[in-house]
């Protein structure tokens, strides 16, 4: 892991960090340069891991390039949570829980992911002047929750297919997804992925672009 302090970051690194935060513009609104000028931009490689049970702080992860999948640890297997890339942000119901446990385990799924950390007493800072961004906080917790309670109607999918298509349904995005990221976050192999992409190119769902899908015609993944 490399750490950059914001204050050092070279004029790249602070528009991509830029980019990120506008994605939540409803959070992130009113905020100034010295919102952020005391944190730093950490970056990951392939695999490793950004929070788990035993490495976790008290703070809003927001992926600043690359993405991260978060998975739940048992004893002879692993689930899949969710998957985040540019501008996602992870940790939000944690940042304000009694445990110093966190529930699932947060590793980099490119060679290079970036996260800007904001600590939660900046975000106390910001919600005790900012109504607005309280609000815009508490939309964000209900969407997970209604996310993970989707997630659990997903573990009931039928076959691949269904899971594939939920999933797409879900991170609908006018950004392709790279088909490695589809098979390491569904945990599918390859030929089970591309024979099930296969179906829904020809139905006009998605489009391949490169490596990546692209999703067309949102509807038709989400009947």
């Amino acid at each position: 892991m490399v750490e950059t302090p914001i204050s050092e970051a070279d004029g790249a690194l602070l528009d991509r960090v830029n980019r990120a935060l506008s994605k939540h513009s409803a959070l992130f609104a009113d905020i100034t340069p010295d919102f952020i000028s005391d944190m730093s931009v950490k970056e990951y490689g392939f695999g490793e891991i950004i929070f788990s049970e035993k490495k976790c702080e008290k703070a809003l992860g927001l992926i600043v390039s690359g993405g991260a999948v978060a998975k739940k640890k048992r004893a002879d297997s692993e689930v899949v949570m969710s998957g985040f890339s540019e501008g996602d942000i992870f940790g939000a119901a944690a940042l304000y829980t009694d445990s110093d446990k966190y529930t699932s385990e947060i590793s980099s799924l490119a060679k290079h992911t970036e996260v800007l950390f904001i600590p939660q007493r900046r975000m106390t800072e910001l919600f005790s002047v900012n109504a607005d961004a309280a609000i815009a906080y508490i939309v964000l917790l209900s969407n997970k929750i209604r996310y993970l309670n989707d997630k659990i109607d997903s573990f009931t999918s039928p076959n691949a297919f269904s899971k594939l298509c939920r999933y797409l349904c879900e991170n609908n995005s006018t950004k392709g997804i790279p088909m490695q990221t589809l098979a390491k976050v569904l945990d599918m192999s390859r030929m089970t992925l591309y024979r099930n992409l296969e179906i829904l190119v020809s139905c006009g769902a998605v489009r391949k672009d490169g490596k990546e899908i692209v999703v067309i015609d949102r509807s038709k993944l989400c009947e």
